[in-house]
C-alpha cells in the first residue's frame, strides 16, 4: 500500500516480468534512464569515479575560496556600509572595524604598583606586535607603489608611498612605546628584586629584546642608521640570539596581525577614560582592521590569549594573587562566536553522519544497504563541493567577468545537513521500491529498472521543489543569502543525479546480496509482514478511507505549534555576547568589564557627518561640532567624544567652569594635532568635510537596546538637518558593531519576508 505514495504502483502479477508503460511524460524519461542504468551500470559507476577524480583534482581547496564575515555582504546603500566607506576615505590610518578590550582589574582593593607592572607587561608586548604589524602593512604598501610605478601611474605610486612612510612612522611610535613600557616594567621588577632580602633571581623579568630589534629595522628603513645601530646593540645585549635573526620583525607571525593601534591608560589623548575612578581597573584596547565576525579573528583571539597567558604566568613575580585579566570587545566576542560555530560545525557533521548511520541500520539491518546510500551521498558531497569551488573561479576565464559566485566558511554545514538529509530520503525511497520489485520479479536488472521508473518522477518532483525554493534566495539583498541558496540548490541537483544513477547502479551490482543477512520476503505475504509494516499499512488505510478526519486531527494537533512558531519567527537575537556560554573567555571578560566601565566601551558607535560646504576644523565649524555633540546625548548614550570634547566628559548643560582643571584639559586636548587627525578628515578632497564622533552607549553594542539608542540618535540628527537649518545638505552615516548589527537585522528581516513569498509562489 505504501508504494502508491512513492510513484507508480508495483506489479501485482507476481510471476510476470514484462515491461510496463506509464502515462506521465517524465516517467518515460525515467524509463529510458532506468534502462540505461540497469544495463550499463558499469559505465555509470565509471563516470562518477572519473568525475569525482577530475573535480577533486582541478578544484581549489574549499578553505582557499571561502569568504567570511557578515557585515561585508550588506547592501551598499546601508548606512553602516556607507560609514565604513567614509572611514576608509577620510581616516585611512584610524579605520578600526572592531576592538579587543583587555581588562586588568582587582576586586579586593585598588590597583597597586605591581598590578600596573602587569599592565606594562601587556602593553609592551602588544605595542611591539602593533609595530610589527605596521611594518608588514608598510611592505605591502611599498609593493603597491612599485606596481603603480611599473604601470607609469605616478599619482597612485606617490599615494601608496606616502601611506607606506606614514605607516613606518606609526611603527616607530609603537616601538618607542613598547621600549618605554619595557623600561618601566624593568625598573619595577628591579626595585622588587632589590627589596627582597635574599635577592631572589626568580623575580627577574625577561626584557623585550624584540622591541629594540624591530625599532632598529624601522629606523634603518627611515635612514636613521646611527640610532638603528644602537638599538641592534641593545637587542643583542638583552638577547644574544638576536644576532642570528634575519631582517624581519619579531615575532615572525606578527606582520600578519590586523592590529592598527593599541590604546592604554597612559595614552595622552584617551588614556584618562581607560581607567575607572576608584583605581580598581585599567583597560588596554586593541584596534583592529578586521570585522568583528571575521574568520581570522579565531586565530587572532588564540594568539592574543597566548600573550595574555604568558603575562599571567609571570604576574606572580610582580604582584599578589587576585589580579584578573579578561578579554572583551566586539572582536573577542566575534572570535569566540566563530570558535563556537566551528566546534558546532564539526559536531553537526559528526552527528549528521552518525544519525544517518543509525537510521539506515535500524531500517535495513544490512551492512550493504547501509553502505549504498553512504557511498552515493559521499560521492554527491565530493562532486558538488568541488564543482562549487571551481565555479567560484569562473570569472577568471575570458568572457566571464560578469560571473559572481561566493561561498562562505559556514556554507559547508548547510551542504552537509541538506545533502545527507535529502540524499538519505531519496535512497530510502528508491531502495524500498527496489526491494518490492525484486521480491516480485527476482531479476536485479528489471527490479532496478522498475524501481527507478516507479519512483524517479516522485524523487525529481520532491527535489525540484526544494531546489526552486533555494533558488529564490538569489533575490535576497544580503550577500550570504543571495549566494548560499542557489549554491545549495546546485549541490542538491548533483545529489539527485547521484541518487537516480549511482544508487541504482550499486543496487544492480549487489543484486539480492544487498539485503544480506536478512531474507528477501515476497511482497504482500501477510505471514512475512513485520509489525512496522502492519502499522504503516494501517495508517495508509486510515488516511485513504477517512482523509477528512485525519486532516482535521492533524490540523488540531499542529495548529498550536504553528501559531507559536509564527509568533516567534521575528524574535531573532543578535546579542552574541549573551548567546555565548559562561565558560567562553569573552563572556567572562565582558562581565568583568561591566563591573567598572560602561559596557559600550567594548564597541563604540561611530557617527560620521559629511557636509558639502564649509569646514569643521575652523572656529565656526568647531561651534557647530559642539552643537552636534550635545544633540547626540539622547537616552542610552553615556558619552560622546568629538573634536571639541575628546574625552566625552561634558554633557549638555554642564558648566565647564565647574572644574577648571577638566575644562583646561578639554581645551588642550581639542587643539592637539592628534585630536584633529582622529576626529576630522585631514587629507584630500575630504579635508575638513567629514567629522567623526565616537558614542559610548550604556548598553551592550550587540543588544536591541543599543540599536534603539542608535535609532534615537539618527532621528535627532535628521531633525537638525531640515531644509531651513544650517545643516541643510549634511549627510550622516554610522560605523561600528551596533550600526552593523542594526543593518544586518533589518536586511535579514526584509529578505526573510521576501523569500517566504517567493518560495510559496515558486
Amino acid at each position: 500500500m505504501a508504494s502508491y505514495f512513492l510513484g507508480q504502483p508495483p506489479s501485482d502479477d507476481g510471476a510476470t516480468c514484462k515491461s510496463r508503460s506509464f502515462s506521465v511524460p517524465i516517467a518515460y524519461r525515467m524509463q529510458t534512464l532506468a534502462k540505461f542504468v540497469s544495463r550499463r551500470w558499469w559505465a555509470v559507476m565509471l563516470f562518477w569515479a572519473v568525475a569525482v577524480a577530475l573535480l577533486r583534482g582541478f578544484a581549489p581547496a574549499w578553505d582557499d575560496v571561502t569568504h567570511d564575515g557578515n557585515l561585508a555582504f550588506l547592501p551598499d546603500d546601508r548606512p553602516s556600509v556607507i560609514g565604513e566607506q567614509w572611514l576608509e576615505e577620510a581616516f585611512p590610518y584610524d579605520r578600526a572595524k572592531s576592538q579587543i578590550v583587555i581588562v586588568v582589574a582587582r576586586e579586593d582593593r585598588p590597583l597597586e604598583m605591581g598590578d600596573f607592572a602587569v599592565g606594562y607587561d601587556l602593553a609592551r608586548r602588544f605595542r611591539n606586535l602593533q609595530g610589527a604589524a605596521a611594518m608588514g602593512r608598510a611592505a605591502e604598501l611599498d609593493a603597491s607603489a612599485n606596481a603603480a610605478r611599473e604601470k607609469h601611474d605616478q599619482v597612485a605610486a606617490n599615494k601608496w608611498a606616502e601611506r607606506a612612510d606614514r605607516t613606518r612612522q606609526s611603527a616607530l611610535a609603537a616601538f618607542d612605546e613598547a621600549v618605554l613600557f619595557d623600561e618601566l616594567l624593568y625598573e619595577h621588577a628591579d626595585e622588587l628584586r632589590d627589596a627582597n632580602a635574599e635577592g631572589d633571581d626568580s623575580l627577574a623579568i625577561e626584557r623585550l629584546a624584540e622591541a629594540y630589534w624591530n625599532r632598529a629595522l624601522v629606523r634603518e628603513s627611515l635612514g636613521e642608521n646611527n640610532a638603528a645601530a644602537e638599538d641592534r646593540r641593545i637587542a643583542k645585549l638583552l638577547d644574544p640570539e638576536s644576532a642570528n635573526a634575519d631582517d624581519e620583525p619579531l615575532p615572525h607571525n606578527a606582520k600578519n596581525w590586523p592590529l592598527l593601534d593599541v590604546w592604554t591608560w597612559r595614552d595622552g589623548l584617551l588614556g584618562k577614560k581607560l581607567g575607572d575612578g576608584n583605581r580598581h581597573a585599567r583597560l588596554i584596547i586593541l584596534q583592529l582592521s578586521n570585522e568583528f565576525m571575521d574568520t581570522g579573528n579565531m586565530q587572532l583571539i588564540e594568539d592574543v590569549e597566548r600573550v595574555v597567558d604568558d603575562v599571567r604566568r609571570t604576574a606572580p613575580r610582580l604582584t599578589d594573587a587576585g589580579l584578573r585579566i579578561g578579554l572583551s570587545g566586539s572582536a573577542a566576542i566575534g572570535g569566540d562566536m566563530r570558535r563556537a560555530a566551528a566546534a558546532g560545525i564539526k559536531n553537526t557533521e559528526l552527528f549528521t553522519l552518525l544519525l544517518v548511520l543509525v537510521i539506515l541500520t535500524v531500517v535495513y539491518r544490512s551492512p550493504l544497504l547501509v553502505a549504498v546510500p553512504l557511498i552515493s551521498i559521499a560521492v554527491a558531497f565530493l562532486a558538488s563541493t568541488s564543482l562549487v569551488a571551481l565555479l567560484t573561479q569562473l570569472d577568471q576565464l575570458p568572457g566571464f567577468s560578469w560571473w559572481s559566485l561566493k561561498i562562505f566558511t559556514t556554507s559547508r554545514i548547510f551542504i552537509v545537513a541538506i545533502l545527507f538529509g535529502a540524499g538519505t530520503d531519496y535512497c530510502l525511497f528508491l531502495i524500498a521500491r527496489y526491494r518490492e520489485e525484486l521480491a516480485h520479479c527476482g531479476s536485479a536488472e528489471l527490479a532496478v529498472q522498475r524501481a527507478l521508473s516507479g519512483v524517479g518522477d516522485a524523487l525529481a518532483a520532491s527535489a525540484l521543489t526544494t531546489i526552486l525554493g533555494l533558488a529564490m534566495m538569489w533575490f535576497a539583498d544580503f550577500g550570504k543569502f543571495h549566494y548560499t541558496g542557489p549554491m545549495i540548490g546546485l549541490c542538491l541537483v548533483i545529489t539527485l543525479l547521484t541518487c537516480v544513477t549511482l544508487t541504482p547502479a550499486l543496487l544492480r551490482v549487489a543484486g539480492k546480496r544487498v539485503f544480506w543477512p536478512t531474507r528477501l520476503e515476497s511482497y504482500g505475504n501477510p505471514k512475512s509482514t513485520s509489525t512496522a509494516q502492519r502499522v504503516w499499512q494501517w495508517m495508509a488505510r486510515a488516511i485513504v478511507t477517512r482523509p477528512g478526519l485525519v486532516l482535521c486531527v492533524s490540523l488540531v494537533l499542529l495548529a498550536p505549534l504553528a501559531g507559536f512558531g509564527y509568533s516567534q519567527s521575528d524574535h531573532v537575537t543578535y546579542d552574541f555576547a549573551a548567546d555565548l556560554s559562561s565558560d567562553w573567555p569573552s563572556r567572562q571578560g565582558t562581565e568583568l568589564l561591566e563591573q567598572y566601565f560602561p559596557v559600550g566601551e567594548s564597541g563604540p558607535l561611530t557617527v560620521l557627518v559629511r557636509r558639502p560646504e564649509g569646514r569643521f576644523d575652523d572656529e565656526a565649524g568647531r561651534q557647530q561640532l559642539t552643537t552636534l555633540t550635545e544633540a547626540m546625548y539622547v537616552d542610552g548614550v553615556k558619552a560622546v567624544r568629538s573634536l571639541t570634547d575628546p574625552l566625552g566628559e561634558f554633557r549638555p548643560g554642564q558648566r565647564t567652569g565647574a572644574s577648571a582643571s577638566r575644562a583646561w584639559r578639554r581645551w588642550m586636548l581639542a587643539h592637539r594635532d592628534r585630536t584633529n587627525e582622529l576626529f576630522v578628515a585631514q587629507n584630500g578632497e575630504n579635508a575638513g568635510k567629514i567629522a567623526r564622533f565616537d558614542i559610548i552607549l550604556r548598553d551592550d553594542p550587540f543588544s536591541v537596546a543599543a540599536a534603539e539608542t542608535l535609532a534615537r540618535v539618527d532621528d535627532r540628527l535628521h531633525q537638525l538637518a531640515t531644509d531651513d537649518s544650517a545643516w541643510r545638505g549634511v549627510r550622516f552615516a554610522y560605523a561600528g558593531t551596533t550600526a552593523g548589527i542594526r543593518d544586518l537585522r533589518a536586511v535579514t528581516r526584509t529578505d526573510n519576508a521576501r523569500i517566504q513569498i517567493l518560495v510559496v509562489a515558486a
